[in-house]
């Protein structure tokens, strides 16, 4: 089975405040979301997470949460984590942080700002961190436009908005807050391709 998630924020304490999250402190959310995410990811399951998996101490993060997350997980780097070049470019520290998420079992999906998946719709599917430039209020401004995905009529999954709806026209926000606080099948993804 293929999952899908995004802005899991592990180990940050403020998103609990920011985005108005049910949990009492940041270990609750931690465990909660580690809980929800191993009640529908099997072992051998596929994850996709499209960004922002780790923002407080993720050296520890790495070493003690990832470990205990099933499936094999393929990030898509958002602007909230270290292995994301972005605007910062490369620099000795990025890679040094692309190795820990190496060693951490992560696979990175690197420098690419839009991918281009196959699914059960006969439609290409985008996935990217961020969602589209057109239809979407910046939750940061223009910080982030150019690295925004254009719409052109292909139904995109992505992150960053940290909303509470998960279909907003050709978009399907796969993260956390827009889910119930869990990730999301391929079977739910093709659902919401079949309601735009």
């Amino acid at each position: 089975m293929i999952w899908f998630t995004s802005d899991l924020h592990l180990n940050h304490e403020n998103i609990i405040g920011y985005c108005n999250r049910p949990f009492r402190d940041v270990y609750h959310m931690n465990e909660s979301l580690i809980e929800n995410w191993n009640m529908c990811v099997d072992p051998d399951d596929t994850v996709w997470v499209l960004g922002d998996l780790l923002l407080g101490e993720r050296e520890r993060g790495l070493k003690e949460l990832i470990p205990r997350l099933n499936g094999l997980i393929y990030l898509v780097p958002g602007n909230h984590d270290p292995c994301w070049s972005g605007s910062r470019g490369p620099s000795k520290r990025l890679y040094a942080w692309r190795g820990s998420y190496r060693d951490a079992g992560i696979i990175l999906v690197e420098e690419q700002k839009l991918i281009e998946i196959d699914i059960d719709t006969g439609i290409p599917i985008l996935l990217c961190h961020f969602p589209y430039a057109e239809g979407d209020v910046p939750r940061h401004g223009d910080k982030y436009n150019r690295w925004r995905p254009d719409d052109e009529g292909y139904p995109l999954l992505h992150g960053h908005r940290h909303g509470k709806k998960n279909l907003n026209g050709h978009m399907i926000d796969v993260g956390v807050d827009a889910n119930r606080y869990m990730p999301i099948s391929m079977d739910e993804v093709c659902n919401l391709v079949e309601q735009m």
